[in-house]
């Protein structure tokens, strides 16, 4: 990834996501709570809190997962439990 698209990725994309879900959290009465549990709370019921805070969730992870040795060679056993049960259903 160049020097440019990560910049881009960070200072638009993340920027985005974390000043438009706050907004969107405070308005909802969430903006005390962890991103987690804003996005339990806005599952089914406020879209556009929902994606952003997701999005930002996502994005958390990929910084840490883009530094030197932060990837890890496997997922957390729960996630992949989880995964691994959901495609047996496919």
């Amino acid at each position: 990834m160049s020097a440019e698209t990560l910049e881009f990725h960070h200072d638009k994309h993340h920027n985005t996501y974390v000043t438009t879900g706050n907004k969107l959290a405070e308005e909802a009465g969430l903006g005390n709570l962890p991103v987690e549990e804003v996005m339990v709370k806005a599952y089914g019921s406020n879209q556009p809190l929902f994606n952003n805070a997701a999005q930002h969730f996502n994005h958390m992870h990929f910084w840490k997962w883009m530094k030197k040795d932060g990837g890890g060679t496997k997922l957390p056993g729960a996630l992949e439990s989880a995964i691994l049960v959901r495609s047996r259903r496919l």
